[in-house]
């Protein structure tokens, strides 16, 4: 310790110093203890963004529950921008229109501390009192009483609309659970047949529920198994009919036939040349047959060279079978030959024409009614 200065207390001096001696090791702690870094801000989560509130007139007491509802919903979502109570009034306030919005104007305007415009549950209670449905515990009752599940609907319809009629009434479960089951249709009742349905109402629309499932997939399976059915029967018809179909154009192909003598020439030519080739209908007969329906020269000149009939085209005798008969001259004819004849002899005995002239007559008659086999032949 250094001695005390000049002009100053020796035993003040040695006080002093061992003051400081003792308060210096506390100095040097705090002068090496770490500096705490400042606290970290408070980060809140960003607030959602609800859906516009639908205003209420007043009008309809029915909406008035629809309402409240969502106001609680925007409140939620937004729990920091209606921290207040004051802030929920005034917002609610400023969705009311008609007669609704002017109940409460006079509130507003006067700046009234009533708790009917500062404090919430008050100002909710206010709403139902003037604009709320005044019998909505009867209507609620008589619409749950009259609620049937009808056989083609779905369960959970059914299920929401009674549970929305029941939250208004509050009544016993035993009785819930009775109304419930009453709704139900035949088909979903069968399955309590052996046992008696929950006395618990959720246990008793869990079990409805799964019937209702079991029953629509059943369903489902029918259709499908209809559907294939009625498919393999479209394609057994479309199958029977195609095979009815082939069979009824193949028994009516055209066959070859005899050619009627009686026919007309034109009629004649025609079935000729499909006696002649088989397969007429689908040969083309302009190589063998010339414009005017006659064998071509290089054609006839081939069957005879290879002996084939010039008429038919197929080998067998002398004689074609299928070619028509030739028609005998008619006693017309040979009566008109022999008037003819007759005539030209009486104008020979009357000296009219020279005699000669008689047996031209008559070589020219026989050159008409007998012509030559080769030129029948080739007349198709």
């Amino acid at each position: 310790m250094p001695p005390a200065p000049a002009g100053i207390d020796p035993a003040m001096w040695a006080s002093n110093q061992a003051l400081v001696m003792s308060l210096l090791p506390a100095l040097q702690a705090i002068i090496q203890a770490p500096v705490a870094a400042p606290p970290a801000p408070v980060l809140h989560p960003k607030e959602g963004d609800a859906k516009a509130l639908t205003p209420f007139s007043g009008d309809d007491p029915t909406k008035l529950r629809e309402f409240l509802f969502e106001c609680g919903l925007i409140f939620d979502i937004k729990p920091r921008t209606f921290q207040t109570e004051k802030s929920r009034v005034i917002y609610a306030i400023n969705h009311l229109k008609g007669m609704a919005k002017h109940h409460f104007r006079c509130y507003i305007e006067a700046g009234s501390t009533d708790p009917k415009v500062n404090y919430w549950a008050q100002f909710s209670l206010e709403l139902e009192t003037i604009f709320g449905d005044p019998d909505c515990i009867g209507r609620a009752s008589d619409k749950l009483l009259a609620l049937k599940m009808s056989h083609n609907s779905h369960l959970h319809r059914y299920t929401v609309m009674f549970k929305e009629y029941a939250d208004e009434l509050g009544w016993p479960n035993v009785v819930l659970c009775q109304l419930y089951y009453n709704g139900l249709p035949t088909h979903l009742k069968d399955v309590w047949i052996q046992k008696d349905p929950p006395a618990d109402f959720d246990q008793l629309v869990l079990e409805a529920q799964q019937a209702d499932n079991r029953h629509w997939k059943r369903e489902d399976e029918c259709k499908k198994s209809e559907a294939a059915q009625s498919h393999n029967s479209d394609q057994k018809g479309k199958a029977s009919s195609s095979t009815q179909q082939s069979k009824s154009s193949s028994s009516s192909k055209p066959s070859s036939s005899t050619p009627n003598p009686s026919t007309s020439t034109s009629t004649s030519k025609s079935s000729n040349n499909s006696c002649s080739t088989p397969s007429s209908s689908t040969k083309d007969l302009t190589k063998i047959l010339g414009p005017d329906g006659k064998l071509l020269p290089a054609e006839r000149a081939r069957r005879e060279k290879l002996g084939l009939c010039t008429y038919c085209g197929e080998s067998h005798g002398t004689v074609c079978p299928i070619k028509p008969a030739k028609p005998k001259p008619s006693d017309d004819k040979s009566s008109s030959n022999s008037n003819s004849s007759t005539k030209s002899t009486n104008n020979t005995s009357n000296g009219s024409k020279p005699k000669g002239r008689v047996a031209q007559v008559v070589d020219s008659v026989a050159e008409e009614s007998d012509p030559s086999e080769d030129a029948a032949n080739t007349d198709f």
